[in-house]
């Protein structure tokens, strides 16, 4: 009998060692699943969230489990493992963020909630889970919630269909799964911003890279616009990721198309046979009228816009081309899919119509310093001409007159003697510092 006794009480204690070892590798094993996941698919998220879900009621001994992220005042179905599922409600709108399911008393109170038999207290506890334990007919639930510095973001709930409450180790092996889950979470997070932060980058060395390209277009065609359009709408369209582009410019009350990217021959065809009105049936005819710029982010929902099929375009972004208040063209692009385009694509919309305003305006002024050169040119010949007329009109009169004084002053002097002779050679000096001053300004004219 003793032997007996200290047999029994010998394997007890062994097989209770044996089955904790065997749990705590099963523990490991999982924690350590869930990480190689996290480390090898930091931006999949649902792959993360559906892998902590398996684990959560494999190693939890669950019927089933799921992860919920708040999101828009409600708790989403984000990942779930087991066959006792989710209502169609829950699925569709979520768990509400109230006391009242244990799902979101987890969350509400940034604490785990384990309840051994739901149903036993579900009218007094958890009213806003009745219809759910009424429909799927769970009984013992455990949820935990996410907590980022304290700040909830979402819950894992697990159940089972019989009442039998989950242990201790259970529950502390649940609440390291939330954590592992966060980590995920906060990861993707990061890791996204690091992401947008490059394309932000990206975007950023890109438009810088083609507005440097613009300006070097205009440096080297001061005296042709039609090559810095071109190069303005491709960039606009490219960087943007608009299917196509036009630039229309305007002179008075009418304009003309200057410039195209990606545009079918026919369509050119179209648009130049359909003058533009300056009238609210296209964004081109909104933005003359308003001289703002016009985003439509579904023609085809507007009822003003009247040649959809024709132009076969969906978004539309319309920017005016100003000086001074002055409306000197529109930049149109356009995308084939209803996709709106984005706050950052329209300033850089706005950013090229600028670029096209100074291009405009340089070729403006080296067209009107142009003009003033053959003028001035026309004019200088015009002086020379003039000039060489005034030369002979006004020297050869006073050379006679002054050649008549010499002979007079020799006459003068012989018939009326010196005083007479006197008088004649003042007005001789008087002529000749008169043709001394005229000679100067034709001088300074020619």
């Amino acid at each position: 009998m003793p032997s007996e006794v200290s047999t029994v009480s010998g394997d007890e204690p062994i097989g209770q060692l044996q089955r904790e070892l065997v749990e705590a590798r099963e523990q490991q094993a999982a924690t350590a699943e869930i990480l190689k996941v996290i480390s090898n698919s930091p931006t999949d998220l649902s792959r993360v969230m559906v892998t902590v879900a398996y684990n959560a009621a494999h190693v939890c001994g669950a019927s089933d489990a799921q992860v919920y992220r708040v999101d828009d005042g409600a708790l989403r179905l984000v990942a779930s493992h087991g066959g006792v599922g989710a209502t169609a409600s829950a699925r569709a709108r979520g768990l509400p963020l109230t006391r009242g399911t244990v799902t979101g008393r987890a969350f509400l109170d940034r604490q785990t909630i384990h309840v051994p038999d739901l149903a036993a207290v579900l009218a007094t506890e958890f009213p806003d889970s009745i219809s759910y334990q009424k429909e799927l007919g769970f009984r013992t639930t455990l949820a935990t919630p996410l907590l980022s510095k304290n700040v909830p973001i979402g819950a894992i709930l697990i159940r089972r269909m019989a009442v039998n409450p989950f242990s201790s180790k259970q529950i502390a092996m649940l609440e390291i799964f939330a954590s592992q889950a966060v980590i995920a979470i906060e990861n993707a997070r990061l890791f996204e911003e690091v992401q947008a932060r490059n394309r932000d980058l990206s975007e950023a060395l890109e438009q810088q890279t083609a507005t440097a390209e613009v300006l070097k277009v205009i440096s080297r065609s001061a005296f042709d616009l039609q090559p810095v359009l071109e190069t303005l709408i491709e960039n606009a369209c490219r960087l943007c990721g608009a299917d196509k582009g036009f630039i229309y410019r305007v002179e008075g009350e009418s304009g003309q198309w200057g410039a195209a990217y990606n545009a079918a021959p026919e369509l050119l065809d179209f648009l130049a046979q359909r003058p533009v009105r300056h009238a609210r049936n296209s964004v081109t005819g909104r933005v003359i009228l308003e001289r703002r710029t016009i985003h439509v982010r579904d023609v085809r929902a507007d009822p003003e816009y009247d040649f959809v099929e024709k132009i076969g375009v969906r978004t539309t972004l319309g920017v005016p081309m100003l000086r001074e208040g002055h409306l000197l063209g529109v930049i149109i692009i356009y995308r084939e899919e209803v996709r709106a385009f984005s706050a950052r694509q329209i300033e850089l919309v706005e950013t090229f119509a600028d670029q096209a305003v100074i291009a405009i305006e340089n070729v403006r002024l080296f067209n009107d310093i142009a003009q003033k050169s053959r003028e001035l040119e026309v004019a200088s010949q015009h002086k020379s001409q003039f000039v060489a007329n005034m030369s002979h009109e006004l020297r050869t009169p006073l050379a006679a007159i002054l050649g008549y004084a010499e002979l007079m002053q020799e006459g003068f002097y012989e018939a009326q003697g010196p005083k007479s002779l006197d008088a004649l050679t003042r007005i001789r000096s008087n002529g000749k510092h008169l043709l001394g001053l005229i000679n100067t300004v034709l001088d300074v004219a020619k």
